[in-house]
């Protein structure tokens, strides 16, 4: 009497790839031209609510799924970001 276990298992390992798909995913390139304030990426974060959040050589930039804002340090405006260093 045959066997028949690891024949239903090699034709399932051969079948297999051909059963799944998986899903297509999108990648944008932002730069300068997009309104990022330098290509230089150093980190990034997403925040609670959704923003993302690049630090740059130029300053910090948030993104909304649109547009990017910057945030920069400027002596002359007390509510500018300090040039400040984390450490983890």
């Amino acid at each position: 009497m045959i066997n028949l276990k690891p024949v239903r298992f090699l034709s399932f390992l051969l079948l297999f790839p051909f059963l799944i798909q998986a899903q297509p995913y999108y990648f944008n390139h932002y730069q300068i031209n997009e309104g990022l304030s330098n290509n230089a990426v150093i980190c990034s974060m997403q925040d609670s609510y959704g923003f993302l959040w690049f630090g740059t050589k130029d300053g910090l930039n948030r993104f909304d799924g649109n547009s990017f804002k910057h945030f920069d340090a400027s002596a002359s405006d007390k509510n500018s970001l300090e040039a400040i260093t984390l450490s983890p």
